[in-house]
Order: C-alpha cells, then structure tokens, then sequence
C-alpha cells in the first residue's frame, strides 16, 4: 500500500528526516511515536506532499512520486490516495459543520451539490455529529470540530487516512471520546498511519510502531517488540516515561 525509500528532507541545514525507508501494508494500521522535534509529523506530511521531500520515493497504490522529478499532476495523483486529519483540526471558520466536508468533496471529488451534502451528512451522523451540520466551529468543542476533520477525511473514501497527533489540542475528557472513535475507525480494516504520544492508544490499535529520533527511523515492530522488547537505548528511555 505505501512505500517509502531513502526518503530525506533538511530545512536550513537541520536535517528533518534522514534516509527513511519502510513499507505499510494495505488494511494496516501503524502508530508513529518518538519525543518531540524527532520527525514525525514531517514525515506524515510528506507522505501526502504538503511537505515536499529533497530526496526519496513515495508509493501508495499505484501512484508514485520521487523527489526529483516532482509536477503538480503526480502530486495531485498521490495526494487524492490520502486524507489527513489535523492536530488543530483546520476547519474553515466562516464554513458550518456541513460544509465544511462538503467543500471538500466538491472540490477534491467534484461531487455536485446534492450529491456531497448527502454524503456530508452520513459521516456527520458516522461521527455522532449528525445534529451539529448547520453549527460554525466556533460553536463547537475541541473535540466536536476533531470529530467534522475526521468525517471530512473519511469522507473523502481515501485509501490511506494520516492522523496528525489528533488528540493533543483536547482536555482529557474529550481526548477519550475521539481515541474511542479512532479505534473504531482502525478496526474496519482501513490503512491509516497516525502520529501520537498516546502510548496506550497505540499499543492497543496499532499493528506496528514505528519509533522515530532525530529525524531517523530508529525501529519498526510490533508494539509488544518495540514497548516490551527491551530494544535498549533511546527507545527503552523513552518508553519508560510512560505508564503501559
């Protein structure tokens, strides 16, 4: 489903990722964890080209890129294989619940009218916000506008959805109800990749981890290899901030 060779991005001489090479498998679910500042949200964002790699290739499905011969027509190609769910959402404020995923399918999908709005409504209702469609995300909850970003990336029907520390923006309380719908998206045998600090989430949902430091990717494994496996080093230290 998604191949990643030697893929490296630098800005301004600091090195973001550094040869990254690794595959996901399609219906796979697989949880990118490491401290802060390691990579990870860049190399999520490279997978779908909002950030654009200094060297490498990207595959997923059957559409490839590599960096050195990047046009907007393959961009575009690769990007439409993904939807991204936001750590700050990125609603339109001036936009409802509605249409917000409606301006999407439009413009991604070129849905008519009629045709999106029914759409919107069923992932509204999808994610428990079916009564909300004509609310303006200032009228919503941290955890209520995280839930419109995810039925607007599900909506999309992607073949591959990113999640970008989706729950760091949220108190504990509204943390729980989208780790909650998460794991039940995970488990309809869609492919995701997501970028967390939830540990315990990550054990639980993920077939694989993947542990990113320094803008390398240090180890790959099940999470009982990478969490209970004894790896030593950067890993174990980090690991064991935690309580799993």
């Amino acid at each position: 489903m998604i191949t990643v060779s030697e893929l490296s991005k630098a800005y301004r001489g600091f090195t973001a990722l550094d040869d990254i090479s690794f595959t996901i498998k399609p219906r796979e679910v697989v949880s990118i964890i490491g401290p802060s500042g390691s990579g990870k949200s860049t190399l999520l964002r490279t997978l779908n080209l909002l950030v654009l790699p200094d060297a490498g290739q990207i595959t997923i499905g059957d559409e490839s890129v590599n960096a050195k011969n990047l046009h907007r027509i393959n961009i575009n190609r690769l990007r439409r294989k993904t939807s991204m769910v936001f750590q700050h959402y990125n609603l339109f404020r001036n936009k409802t619940a509605l249409e917000n995923i409606t301006e999407v399918l439009r413009f991604a999908r070129k849905l008519g009218r009629k045709e999106a709005d029914e759409k919107a409504l069923e992932y509204l209702n999808r994610v428990g916000l079916h009564d909300k469609a004509s609310s303006y995300p200032a009228m919503l909850s941290g955890g209520q506008q995280q839930r419109v970003g995810i039925a607007r990336a599900l909506s999309l029907e992607p073949e591959v959805i990113l999640m970008d520390e989706p729950t760091s923006s949220l108190d504990p309380e509204m943390r729980r109800g989208i780790l909650k719908l998460i794991a039940e998206i995970a488990s309809q045998n869609i492919t995701m990749a997501i970028v967390t600090h939830e540990m315990n989430f990550a054990r639980d949902i993920s077939n694989r981890l993947f542990f990113m430091d320094q803008g390398k990717l240090i180890a790959q494994g099940t999470p009982d290899e990478i969490i209970h496996g004894h790896a030593g080093g950067r890993i174990d230290a980090f690991v064991n901030d935690f309580e799993i």
